[in-house]
């Protein structure tokens, strides 16, 4: 470096000039941010993005585009926030880079009485903007902002020029005025009397109704009365009737006249046979949602819980009433869990826990001894049924564990002779350790399954750890 230094006639030391790009991109894109601000104010909405919608008890805010604090962010899907009351609903921009130092704006949407901009654990700062307000009711106030300044303003001019038209009087309040001025009187000309002599010569004759026009297709259309003639034609008879009303005059048709349901009703429990149509019940019925389908006889009903649970339902003209919860898992059903994640509601890990049946009616149908199984560190085998290769077992019995038969020989014990072992066997020769003879030896054995198997404290074939998990509701 000293080299290239020198051949470049460079002196100044690199401590002088060398810059902190980082804190300089960083100094940018804070700039770029406020010259947002300068053309979008504290915040800017477009369309109806970011838009909060209600139906019943959910609340869907809308996907879209909008500045917030000078950030540019973008909601890429409708997010769905459930039973909001007495609060409102904030959009939090916050611009983030990862390591490889791809920057983006991030966006989320919560829910908060009042949230203002913040610098999260990370050092990141957020900008956030209240897009509406629900108050107790559940009902949703629209609290954003559209478009940018520049919009504003020139929406502000439209009004105002809108208000100053209505101070100036228009050509046709001029004219009438004028009239209501001009004093009453004959002012028609002698050669415009002449005029209207003329024409009325040659007018039509009244007695006739019509008879006298050689041509009425033509007459009709020099008059400007074909479309009228035309909806004339093919107007609805006014003896026509729907639902047994007259169109004789304006009617009102309301959903049940052309077959469709009518809006929601709201019930505290859920219809019997007597109701058709959309419902939603209250707190008591698990917030059920659903419709019911017949009137006064055979009546079907489908609704959703909140636990979203799908519920069915068969109300019989004779009374009889037959009810099913319509489940992926069953009540009692156990199923594998392959994560460190909260287990989710409605079901409990298999550890021999006890339950009670008022809590968990179902379930105790299942296991009459109101204790879940304890599968904790043990392998499932299916249970045999009649095919004969684990036989005289119940169903939830414990079976110990077991190996298969692990053999071995030995022969020729003496060392003139050979001596050899195989399978789980060895041998060891040792000199001088026989009772008589010169120089012989004695051979001993051993047995280790290690030789021929793999060994540990338990007997287990090759497996995975799991947790059981049952549904318990």
């Amino acid at each position: 470096m000293k080299g290239a230094a020198k051949e470049t006639a460079i002196t100044t030391t690199a401590e002088t000039w060398q810059i902190d790009f980082t804190a300089r991109l960083s100094g940018i894109d804070e700039m770029q941010r406020l010259m947002n601000t300068d053309s979008y104010g504290e915040a800017a909405f477009f369309g109806d993005g970011f838009s909060v919608v209600r139906r019943d008890d959910r609340y869907t805010v809308k996907k879209g585009l909008a500045y917030i604090g000078g950030l540019r962010g973008e909601l890429a899907f409708d997010q769905t926030l459930n039973r909001l009351r007495d609060t409102r609903v904030y959009a939090d921009f916050s611009y983030q880079g990862n390591v490889v130092s791809q920057w983006k704006t991030v966006v989320h949407i919560t829910a908060a009485n009042d949230l203002k901009n913040y610098i999260d654990a990370a050092g990141y700062p957020h900008y956030v903007f209240a897009v509406a307000g629900v108050d107790g009711h559940g009902d949703v106030m629209d609290l954003r902002i559209k478009g940018s300044l520049n919009d504003r303003d020139i929406s502000a001019i439209h009004q105002e020029i809108d208000s100053v038209k209505r101070e100036y009087a228009t050509q046709q309040a001029l004219e009438s005025g004028l009239h209501g001025k001009q004093p009453k009187g004959d002012y028609a000309t002698h050669a415009a009397l002449t005029v209207v002599s003329e024409n009325a010569d040659s007018r039509l004759a009244k007695n006739q109704n019509g008879a006298d026009i050689p041509n009425k297709n033509e007459f009709v259309k020099n008059i400007g009365l074909v479309e009228t003639v035309e909806r004339a034609m093919n107007a609805v008879p006014n003896d026509r009737r729907i639902n047994g009303k007259s169109l004789s005059s304006d009617i009102n048709l309301m959903a049940g006249d052309v077959g469709a349901y009518h809006q929601t009703t709201y019930m505290t429990e859920l219809p019997g046979r007597h109701y058709s149509g959309p419902f939603s019940c209250g707190r008591e019925k698990g917030w059920a949602k659903g419709v019911s389908i017949g009137v006064g006889g055979d009546t079907g009903q489908i609704w959703i819980d909140a636990d979203a649970q799908l519920h069915t339902r068969f109300l019989n003209a004779n009374g009889a009433v037959e009810q099913k919860i319509t489940v992926g898992v069953p009540i009692g059903a156990t199923i594998e869990w392959h994560s460190t994640a909260p287990i989710p509601a409605g079901y409990e890990p298999n550890e021999g826990r006890a339950f009670r049946a008022a809590d968990y009616p179902e379930l105790a149908k299942i296991f009459p001894d109101l204790k879940l199984p304890d599968d904790r560190g043990l392998f499932k085998r299916g249970l045999d049924r009649g095919r004969g290769l684990d036989s005289g077992r119940s169903l939830g019995s414990v079976q110990g564990d077991a190996i298969r038969n692990i053999t071995g020989s030995l022969g020729k014990p003496t060392i003139e002779s050979g001596s050899n072992a195989s399978g789980a066997f060895s041998y060891q020769y040792k000199a001088g350790g026989r009772a008589a003879g010169a120089g012989g030896g004695v051979i001993s054995w051993t047995f280790d399954a290690s030789r021929v198997v793999p060994t540990a404290n338990e007997n287990r074939p090759v497996n995975k750890s799991v947790i059981y998990i049952t549904r318990v509701k």
